[in-house]
């Protein structure tokens, strides 16, 4: 019986007298293979890391979609003070103090001047109006956009020249 045991299990393993190319080669394979292992898990680590990192970078993303709602509202509503000519000092403070909450998050005004190029990835278009301006020209910035690290979250709205 434990010759049948020896018979079977003799089978099954390799000679172990092989040549030395033979050995070579099987290293060098096994080698390979660690190598790029070892390459794919430095590359998970690395993607692991970016992703955690996006993760906690926009986390917040839609409570600060929402203030920045807010902040738009407190603009119109001290828009509109000044134009009846009283301009409450706390209000402005309020103001500013939630932007600069806002700002240390990540959150960045979208700058588009009157006169510029319409820029679809920045900006939507809420109306088209005769202007002197060339056509898909920017007339009025009608709501401030932003960003958030550097993503679109709110796309400004604007008045384009539909031309002369």
């Amino acid at each position: 019986m434990t010759d049948e045991i020896r018979n079977t299990s003799s089978e099954e393993v390799k000679d172990p007298e092989l040549n030395p190319e033979e050995l070579k080669a099987q290293s060098d394979e096994y080698l390979s293979g660690w190598q790029r292992c070892r390459a794919d898990f430095s590359n998970y680590r690395r993607d692991e890391a970016e992703r955690l990192e996006n993760t906690i970078r926009f986390a917040n993303e839609d409570l600060i979609k929402d203030l920045a709602v807010t902040l738009g509202s407190f603009d119109l509503a001290l828009q509109a003070m000044e134009n009846e000519g009283k301009i409450d000092q706390g209000v402005q403070m309020i103001r500013n103090s939630l932007l600069d909450a806002l700002v240390k998050r990540g959150l960045e005004k979208i700058i588009i001047m009157p006169e510029e190029d319409y820029n679809p990835a920045l900006a939507e278009i809420i109306a088209v109006v005769p202007s002197d301006q060339k056509e898909n020209t920017v007339v009025e910035v009608v709501e401030v956009g932003y960003k958030l690290h550097g993503k679109v979250i709110r796309p400004a709205r604007v008045k384009v020249s539909k031309g002369k």
